[in-house]
C-alpha cells in the first residue's frame, strides 16, 4: 500500500487506548475554536480537570482585542468550582523579546512563579505565532514561562487552549494557509505564510506527545470542518511526518489524557482522525 496514502476516520472520539506505554503526566484540552459561551460540556470539563480549590491561569498572548482574556476569565468564573480562582497571566501579544534579552517578560520571575502555581492553563485564540514568539523566542526556543508551564503537566495539570490555543499543541504547528493553497503548493516553514506558500508550519509548543503505538507525535489543525481544512492538515502531515492528524471542529473540544493517550470529544461535532496508513 503507497505509505501516503491516507485513511480518513471522521467520528467522535472516544478511544480508549490502554495497555501500552506511559505517557508523560497532565491532561490536554483543544478546543477548535467558535466555543460558546454556555457550552457547559466543554467549560465544566475543564474546571473539572483543574480539581477542587485550583488557580486557573488564563493567558491571552495570542489575542489582538482590547483587554485581552478578560472575557474569557468571566466565562470561566462562571463555571468555576468552589475554591477555584481565575487569574490573568499578563504575557501579550507585545511582549515577545529575544530568550537572551536581559528584561524579557517571559523571564520575570513574578510572572514565571505565577505560572507554576497555576493547576490549570487556558490559552485564548489570535494568532498562534504570537504565542511561540513570547513563550519560543529566537535563539534559544525556550523561556522560563514556557518551562513553567511544562511543569503544569508534569505535576498533573490541565492546558486548554481555543483556536490559536489549539494550534500551539503540536510541534512543529500549523500558522496558516487554505487547503486549497496547500495541494497546490504544499507546506512553507513561516509563521505568516502567503498566497501560493502553502500550508505554513513553525515552532509549535510541544504539549502533545506520541501517542501509544507512534513514534511522532499528531498535529492539530481547528475550526476544521467549518473552513473546510482537510487538504490542509492531510498536507501537514506529509511534510511534516506526522502520523496522525488531528482536526477539530468549532465549539468542540478534543480532551487528551497524556498518560493513557486516551482521547475524547466533548462538544456537539465530530472530531476528525487522520491517519496515514503503514
Amino acid at each position: 500500500m503507497n505509505p501516503k496514502l491516507l485513511i480518513l476516520l471522521a467520528a467522535l472520539l472516544a478511544l480508549n487506548l490502554v495497555g501500552c506505554a506511559s505517557q508523560p503526566a497532565g491532561s490536554l484540552l483543544i478546543i477548535g475554536g467558535g466555543l460558546r459561551d454556555d457550552n457547559a460540556a466543554v467549560y465544566q470539563r475543564f474546571v473539572q480537570l483543574a480539581g477542587p480549590n485550583a488557580t486557573i491561569g488564563v493567558i491571552p498572548t495570542a489575542s489582538g482585542v482590547d483587554d485581552p482574556g478578560a472575557e474569557t476569565i468571566s466565562i470561566i468564573k462562571g463555571f468555576a468550582l468552589p475554591g477555584q480562582r481565575v487569574v490573568l497571566i499578563p504575557l501579550f501579544k507585545d511582549d515577545a523579546a529575544p530568550s537572551d534579552a536581559p528584561h524579557a517578560k517571559a523571564a520575570d520571575p513574578a510572572i514565571v512563579d505565577q505560572i507554576r502555581a497555576c493547576r490549570a492553563l487556558w490559552f485564548t485564540g489570535g494568532d498562534q505565532s504570537r504565542i511561540t514568539a513570547v513563550f519560543r523566542p529566537l535563539p534559544a526556543r525556550t523561556s522560563p514561562a514556557y518551562l513553567a508551564t511544562l511543569a503544569v503537566l508534569e505535576r498533573g495539570g490541565v492546558i486548554a487552549g481555543t483556536s490559536a490555543g489549539a494550534a500551539i499543541m503540536s510541534d512543529p504547528m500549523i500558522t496558516g494557509g487554505t487547503s486549497e493553497d496547500a495541494l497546490k503548493h504544499g507546506s512553507t516553514n513561516t509563521p505568516d505564510p502567503a498566497n501560493g506558500q502553502g500550508v505554513g508550519l513553525a515552532l509549535g509548543m510541544g504539549y502533545l506527545t506520541p501517542l501509544p503505538g507512534e513514534k511522532t507525535p499528531p498535529i492539530v489543525d481547528q475550526h476544521f470542518t467549518q473552513r473546510n481544512r482537510f487538504g490542509r492538515l492531510w498536507t501537514a502531515m506529509l511534510a511534516t511526518g506526522a502520523p496522525r492528524g488531528l482536526g477539530i471542529p468549532e465549539d468542540t473540544a478534543l480532551e487528551v489524557h497524556r498518560p493513557t493517550g486516551t482521547l475524547r470529544a466533548i462538544g456537539p461535532n465530530p472530531v476528525v482522525d487522520m491517519r496515514s496508513a503503514r
